[in-house]
């Protein structure tokens, strides 16, 4: 390190230049950095270098010295505030310690706070790394997180694309806005046209209960027939509350299901039924003034028509919505838990349930999209009981003694659970640093326990509601291991080694590999959204990436490129198209490198697989489904050496199977 002519220079490049492999002039900021207008930031400040910066500021600035004095006031005041709040937020106070509610609060909070020595060491590896990447260009200004996935793809060199304005979609953009100002809403107040007959209700109803919410788990499923049995006699207390939340309940129902079963169930084409269903919510919705409301039913129907929006692949809109409805929870109190109140136990397992989904939205809003999460600090309401919906009294008025135990193993709350564990684990990967993979890795390696030890050991694999489970967990924990094995990777030189590359490579096939073959397993069932609503950005956009290199195996070429072809011809799909995302946009253009490589005749034709011929194979009945102990499917496929594709055969790469992970 040195100084020249009063600027100090650092001894290495930037992260941005070396994130896109340019030469950097190490000055802060550096030429590259302000000619894209990128934010410029560095590991941490280099020894010798603060000095130089502050005598130099000397020389030219004489109130140097009481700018020193005040720094120092300052880190005298943040060290007392660290201190006084060294204990986890939202901790509950110790005279309420007497409640087996708060006594599961405790050992629950403490299992997943981050502990005082661990914030020290993280805050000590520098602030920056923790900023995530900051884009502003003419009045536009976004910030993602250091671990979304574009941040992380290197040949992503211009994040700026991420301002264009998104394609409009037509009737939710508007209607976000004006509900938002609170003007008046513009559909027809009257909405018994929009109501199904009282056969179509029913199946409805049905295939809810069979589909969706038997993953979600937000309302109780004895509890919601007898409330839509009130609600149909005009019994119901709030009638056009729970209005509301029976549309979104048509709504999500009627997404998942196939077009040909909308067809034949209803008599009608899909897409005209959810455009039906979603604007009766809208004006439902917009009737309650739901930004105000402090009824329970229209907080659920927000929560269920913010899972639509994320179903459908609405970025911005599933956001903001989400913003929105983690608000009005807050103030109707759900964010804190029920063991602080004098709530009856079913009242506090409600009040649980919808938080729990709530906490799932905000994590898929982190994997998905990049945000921050939402949720506030006070938080502190646990998981829902381990229990059968059987189980319970549905009555506010249930004797303390009618209170499922809860227990290990599966039960209707199994999937919820393992769910908002994972949902947990990634907001608390998020508050680690970018470089701290060893940690990330051990914060992984204990949920994994945790998952087997509770649900996992005695799971029938004849049954596909607990097989779906472990698959779900697949495809979550992977997706985390492969964004630190491609940290990893990216971090580790200044160019990769062929070897990491070659893992990284196959580690993402055979999660798009996993993702196709459990969408076609489970879509008998009415359970592909399960893997749907988690779109595998950075698996696709490595694999769009390493897929002309030339150390990529012939046979992994073809897997990685079917996979591809399958990919993009699932998002064609005007259900879950995602031509209107900006991030979509990404993908397409790394595609349209890649299909310059087989223009260029790189490749042998067998390769191409074109949508319009892909038939997809027989999946297993849902009774077999392969899984090993590492949570990824067993594939027997051997590997011929006669596959290789412009091959080294010195880099000894492992196979598919023996990955770590």
């Amino acid at each position: 390190m040195n100084s020249t002519s009063g600027v100090a220079v650092h001894s290495k490049p930037c992260l941005i230049c070396r994130r896109r492999r340019v030469k950097c002039d190490r000055l802060r900021p550096c030429s590259n950095c302000t000619r894209s207008k990128q934010l410029c930031s560095y590991d941490a400040v280099e020894p010798g270098l603060e000095n130089s910066i502050v005598s130099n500021a000397g020389t030219n600035h004489p109130g140097a010295e009481d700018l020193r004095d005040r720094l120092a006031k300052l880190e005298e005041m943040m060290a007392a505030m660290l201190t006084q709040n060294s204990s986890p937020t939202g901790e509950v106070n110790a005279r309420e310690g007497s409640s087996d509610d708060i006594i599961k609060l405790h050992e629950n909070r403490a299992s997943a706070t981050v502990t005082r020595s661990d914030l020290d060491t993280n805050n000590a590896k520098g602030l920056a790394d923790q900023a995530g990447q900051l884009v502003f260009q003419d009045g536009y200004s976004a910030c993602f997180d250091p671990e979304f996935w574009a941040v992380m793809t290197t040949e992503v060199d211009d994040l700026r694309i991420l301002l264009n304005p998104p394609a409009p979609i037509e009737g939710l953009s508007s209607w976000l806005s004006l509900a938002v100002l609170g003007l008046p809403q513009v559909h027809p107040t009257d909405l018994s046209t929009a109501q199904p007959t009282l056969a179509q209700s029913n199946d409805l109803c049905r295939l809810f209960c069979e589909n969706i919410n038997c993953k979600t788990q937000l309302v109780h499923n004895g509890f919601f027939h007898r409330s839509v049995t009130h609600w149909r006699r005009g019994s119901e207390p709030l009638p056009q509350e729970f209005e509301a939340f029976i549309f979104t309940t048509y709504l999500l129902t009627t997404n998942s299901l196939a077009p040909e079963v909308v067809e034949k169930t209803f008599a009608t084409n899909k897409s005209l039924l959810v455009a039906n269903f979603h604007q009766a919510v809208q004006a439902s919705l917009s009737k309650l003034n739901f930004l105000v409301s402090d009824k329970v039913w229209v907080l659920v129907a927000l929560v269920q028509y913010t899972t639509f929006l994320f179903r459908r692949n609405v970025h911005h809109g599933a956001i903001a919505m989400l913003g929105i409805t983690v608000r009005v929870a807050q103030n109707q109190g759900h964010h804190r838990d029920p063991a602080h109140y004098p709530l009856t136990k079913w009242v506090g397992e409600i009040r649980r349930r919808i938080w729990n989904q709530i906490c799932c939205l905000d994590a898929l809003a982190i994997t998905n999209f990049g945000a921050e999460s939402c949720l506030p600090a006070t938080a502190d309401c646990i998981p829902p009981i381990n229990a059968n919906d059987d189980e319970w009294k549905a009555s506010r008025f249930a004797s303390p003694s009618s209170l499922p135990g809860g227990s290990s193993g599966y039960t209707d709350m199994t999937y919820t659970l393992v769910e908002r564990e994972i949902s947990d684990l990634t907001r608390k990967l998020t508050k680690i640093g970018s470089q701290e993979t060893e940690w990330k890795k051990n914060e992984i390696q204990q949920l994994e326990r945790k998952l087997n030890k509770l649900y996992f050991l005695d799971v029938d694999r004849t049954l596909p509601a607990q097989t779906v489970i472990v698959a779900m967990a697949e495809v979550r924990l992977s997706t985390l291991k492969l964004g630190i094995k491609y940290r990893e990777a990216i971090s580790s030189k200044t160019a990769p080694s062929n070897v990491q590359d070659h893992e990284v490579f196959l580690a993402a096939v055979e999660l798009l590999e996993a993702i196709d073959y459990h969408i076609r397993t489970f879509s008998s069932n009415g359970w592909d959204w399960i893997f749907l609503d988690n779109v595998p950005w950075l698996a696709i956009a490595i694999v769009l990436v390493q897929i002309p290199q030339a150390t990529i195996r012939r046979l992994d070429v073809v897997r990685a490129q079917r996979q591809i072809e399958i990919v993009f011809h699932r998002y064609e799909d005007p259900d879950r198209s995602l031509a209107h995302c900006r991030l979509w946009k990404i993908l397409v253009d790394l595609r349209r490198q890649d299909h310059s490589f087989w223009v260029a005749g790189n490749t042998p034709d067998a390769v191409i697989v074109h949508p319009a011929d892909y038939v997809p194979e027989n999946p297993l009945s849902t009774g077999a489904t392969i899984i090993n102990e590492n949570f990824m499917m067993d594939y027997t496929t051997p590997l011929d050496q006669s596959d290789l594709f412009i091959y080294d055969e010195t880099l000894d790469l492992p196979d598919m199977n023996d990955l770590s992970w």
